[in-house]
């Protein structure tokens, strides 16, 4: 597995695009953490809808996990998943 960090927190632009526009990552299982302050910032730039994510997110959140299925479609259909810890 690789581990890509050459993303700054604020670089969840540049992330976006690329997960949008190179081939190489058309039908792979990425994995991203990031900063939970700019998770709505990326989730914008990957397109996902409004409401389909929390903006803000709350600050004392960290077991929520938002699913992305981009496969073939504009805009990416999100699942929450909150995991019991």
């Amino acid at each position: 597995m690789n581990i890509d960090d050459s993303y700054a927190d604020q670089d969840y632009g540049a992330l976006a695009h690329d997960l949008r526009k190179h081939a190489s990552y058309d039908g792979a299982l990425v994995v991203v953490c990031w900063h939970h302050g700019n998770i709505p910032n990326m989730m914008h730039a990957l397109k996902a809808a409004d409401g389909d994510y929390p903006d803000p997110w709350d600050r004392k959140v960290f077991n929520l996990i938002l699913r992305l299925d981009m496969r073939e479609q504009e805009t990416p259909a999100i699942s929450r998943i909150t995991e019991p810890f």
